[in-house]
């Protein structure tokens, strides 16, 4: 596995929800165009309606100044959660906006209230991909690779085809994820990798591999918590993940496993929910692999 192509996420899991993010980009939109700096007042009203409005109160480090200084040294919000905002397509970073604070048009509209929750997850997982400017450390790795991958969609191809070929195989666990998915890279190889995957299980060939701890195996994790936070998948008694099927009927307001059809014409599938959202991506993923 090349370790310059790993993957990444933000480990705030209790910051990257729809119901603290929503409001948090209520605030920043009513600051766009600020300088960003601790010794700017208006970023310290902002700082302080972050707290408010979204009940969090670590959005900024928090030791403080000293007497002499009026200000954080330690810095503003962006200090701890530039990358949460710039990661999840809200905000542009510094660097790229000379310092000031300049939303992107899906944090705009979030913050404006005009992103429901589903399409705020559903933008997210269409979008995610790698090389990703907001790490810096390695953006270069990935462009010069010439690759190009959506992780998240790419868990959900994976467990999309495992689902399939066997029911009772529709689940992926980090070590999977880790020493069978990341050394592909490659969305086109899902079913082979699912191949490889069972076959693994079979032969409990991976079970004895030392995950990489905080470099890989951390952020893996935090990738599949988005993905439970989400809807799409959930969290088995063991830790690993499966694709969540159950779904409500739009028609009905029922819930249901896999497939419901009250009537012919209001026949509806949780599958069929999941691979709508991907479809469109892997599409264009194929077409420029033959173009």
């Amino acid at each position: 596995m090349s370790q310059a192509l790993l993957w990444k996420f933000e480990a705030f899991r209790e910051y990257i929800v729809y119901e603290v993010l929503q409001p948090a980009l209520s605030v920043l939109n009513l600051f766009e165009g600020e300088f960003i700096s601790e010794s700017n007042p208006k970023i310290k009203k902002l700082e302080r309606l972050l707290e408010e409005r979204t009940r969090k109160s670590t959005w900024k480090p928090n030791r403080s100044g000293t007497e002499d200084l009026l200000w954080n040294p330690e810095g503003d919000f962006t200090r701890n959660k530039e990358r949460l905002f710039t990661s999840l397509l809200l905000m542009y970073p510094k660097e790229m906006s000379n310092g000031k604070l300049k939303l992107t048009e899906f944090g705009k509209a979030l913050g404006t209230g005009k992103i429901s929750r589903q399409q705020f997850y559903d933008f997210i997982i269409f979008n995610f991909k790698y090389p990703h400017p907001a790490y810096e450390d390695n953006w270069k790795e990935w462009v010069a690779s010439g690759k190009e991958l959506y992780p998240l969609i790419f868990i959900l191809q994976v467990l999309i085809e495992l689902l399939e070929k066997d029911e009772s195989q529709c689940f992926l666990n980090v070590r999977e994820i880790e020493f069978i998915l990341v050394p592909s890279q490659d969305h086109k190889q899902c079913k082979s990798l699912s191949d490889a995957i069972i076959k693994s299980r079979n032969s409990d060939s991976i079970s004895k591999l030392k995950p990489s701890g905080d470099k890989l195996t951390r952020k893996i994790t935090d990738l599949l918590g988005f993905l439970c936070i989400s809807g799409y998948t959930y969290y088995l008694p063991n830790g690993d993940i499966s694709l969540n099927l159950i779904s409500k009927h739009s028609v009905e307001k029922t819930h249901y496993y896999f497939e419901r059809k009250p009537a012919k014409k209001d026949k509806e599938s949780a599958l069929h929910n999941i691979k709508s959202l991907i479809l469109k991506r892997v599409e264009e993923i194929n077409a420029k692999s033959n173009g």
